[in-house]
């Protein structure tokens, strides 16, 4: 008997393969035939109701029935005994071997999650299910028919639905995100109507088990005039654990899945592969140029879920189904994006990226890369990576721009747009997080001054004079035309920008965390007009003349 077992919060998760018969249609005058098994949960853990087929199907070894228990060595109260079972249906009447419906009833506080199909016309034994807490549970709809009496010629009419998770399930709840995991039982009635509501219609609502490393790829740097390798090594970022029926393993049988892999991990990686590279031994600035497909192309993505059973799209972002509509779960989230649904990172389209090399110097330009993979327990790989290209880009250059810094960068200065003419300015002004940062004419104020610190690693950070607070892409984001504004220093990637030159002793600002210049939105001369990020395009409103100022 199987005793691999997995955590999902306040309960622990197993599976079974072993199967009582309750009731089949065998020796009835029904027009449908079905069966109506019981699971033979393993030493220890309980199961939630019975589960139904339609046609004379034997289960055993064939399917993964649900169990749990309370989480070991933890005194909890997730479960209960029914109080007591609801007659629902017999068969008398209809003929062959005799077998009844009963709906167990909960305590207060508790919920069924399916019912029972036991043999003969007797009330089952109280501890034959449990009942759920009701906190770790949501309503859950009606699935497919599995069968009905129709013809049997019975005293009773009878229907038995099978209970599904929702398509979508997006948890919105704080904490841990949630998935909705069915047992596979059925909701039964006295009619033939597909049931909206029961007592019985609710499935399991558990939070997933997730890491968060907080690694990322150190970016790269260019150290001569040699072209880089390809890409870094890729490190795992973010990564969630599943119950075994949310994924799709047909290289494993059930049986091995049971025994060795009850959960499987997804997780995203993260590397940067090289776009272009530059190395310019003239005396002007070069310029070079290159396409790349970013986001999650339609082929790609159906190629994974095909061999996984994880959808991914911008529309409905990371989702998982289940097989046999048993699991629903959107674990966008988990995997390190900030939307569960309409994730811009994933929509698929071509951007052009330019590489400015000035003279005498080497220039690479590197792209994020991401991968999402499924892994079972014992960490190998389930079918194929699905790879991408997000919109993030890193740059560097031989010799780097922090090594000429004191020549260019002055302590303490204001920014002055080329485009306009006009500085960078904290809108108010205001000393507060959040504080919109614009452009506007030259008044002298210290909101229009600035500090360039070293941040390590050729980066810069800038305080305003008049906050003590620092230049930061909001969210942080790494879409274009995110908002720049003022915010205290957290040593966060958005806050640290890269000053390089930009011909005619101009510069441009890139964002560490997205590779994306600051940017005079529209472009627009106008007193107020909104900074933000953008991806590089050679305007003259995205070089900034550094001139340095008096306190």
């Amino acid at each position: 008997m199987p005793t691999s077992a997995v955590r999902f919060g306040d309960l622990e998760i197993a599976y079974t393969t072993e199967f009582r018969l309750g009731l089949d249609s065998r020796g009835k005058r029904t027009k449908l035939s079905c069966s109506f098994y019981h699971p033979v949960p393993p030493e220890g853990f309980h199961v939630l109701g019975s589960l139904g087929f339609p046609g004379l199907t034997d289960p055993n070894g064939k399917v993964a029935a649900l169990c749990v228990r309370d989480v070991a060595g933890v005194e909890g109260d997730a479960l209960a005994l029914p109080k007591d079972y609801e007659w629902v249906w017999n068969d008398a009447g209809t003929g062959g071997t005799d077998g009844s419906c009963w709906r167990p009833v909960p305590p207060p506080g508790y919920r069924a999650l399916g019912n029972v199909f036991v043999y003969g016309h007797d009330k089952p034994p109280v501890d034959l299910v449990r009942c759920v807490k009701d906190s770790l549970t949501v309503p859950a709809p009606a699935g497919d028919l599995i069968w009905n009496d129709s013809g049997g010629g019975g005293k009773y009419d009878f229907s038995a639905w099978k209970v599904c998770a929702p398509e979508q399930f997006v948890d919105e709840t704080p904490g841990a995100t949630k998935a909705v995991i069915t047992p596979e039982s059925f909701v039964a009635l006295a009619g033939y109507e597909k049931p909206s509501h029961a007592p019985e219609l609710n499935a399991l609502c558990l939070p997933l088990s997730t890491e968060r490393p907080g690694l990322s790829p150190e970016p790269p740097r260019l150290t001569g005039r040699t072209r880089p390798a390809q890409s870094t090594p890729a490190v795992t970022d973010h990564s969630v654990r599943v119950p075994l029926t949310a994924v799709r393993d047909d290289a494993k049988s059930l049986a091995w899945r049971i025994e060795n892999s009850p959960y499987y991990t997804i997780e995203r990686r993260v590397w940067w592969s090289l776009l272009l590279f530059n190395d310019n031994r003239t005396d002007t600035d070069q310029t070079v140029e290159d396409a790349v497909t970013v986001g999650v192309e339609k082929s790609s993505s159906e190629t994974f879920s095909r061999s996984t059973g994880v959808s991914v799209s911008a529309e409905v972002g990371v989702k998982i189904f289940g097989t046999g509509a048993t699991v629903s779960a959107t674990v966008t989230g988990e995997l390190g994006y900030e939307s569960s649904t309409s994730v811009t990172e994933f929509r698929s389209r071509t951007v052009t990226r330019r590489l400015v090399t000035p003279k005498n110097t080497a220039g690479a330009l590197w792209v994020a890369s991401y991968g999402l993979r499924t892994l079972r327990a014992d960490g190998t790989v389930v079918g194929s990576q699905l790879r991408f290209d997000g919109d993030a880009f890193h740059h560097a250059q031989y010799p780097s721009s922090e090594a000429s810094s004191g020549a260019g960068i002055p302590s303490l200065a204001r920014l002055v747009s080329v485009y306009s003419g006009k500085v960078l300015d904290v809108a108010g002004p205001s000393a507060a997080n959040g504080a919109v940062v614009h452009q506007w004419e030259w008044n002298n104020g210290d909101n229009q001054k600035w500090r360039i610190e070293p941040a390590g690693d050729g980066y810069y950070r800038l305080v305003s004079v008049y906050s003590g607070k620092v230049l930061d892409v909001a969210g942080p984001s790494t879409a274009n035309g995110a908002v720049v504004h003022q915010w205290e220093w957290n040593n966060g990637d958005n806050q640290k920008w890269r000053i390089e030159p930009a011909g005619d002793g101009r510069h441009r600002l890139i964002a560490r965390h997205s590779g994306k210049a600051l940017d005079i939105a529209g472009p627009s001369a106008a007193n107020g007009a909104v900074v933000n990020q953008w991806e590089w395009n050679n305007g003259d409103n995205q070089r900034f003349r550094l001139e340095a100022v008096t306190g």
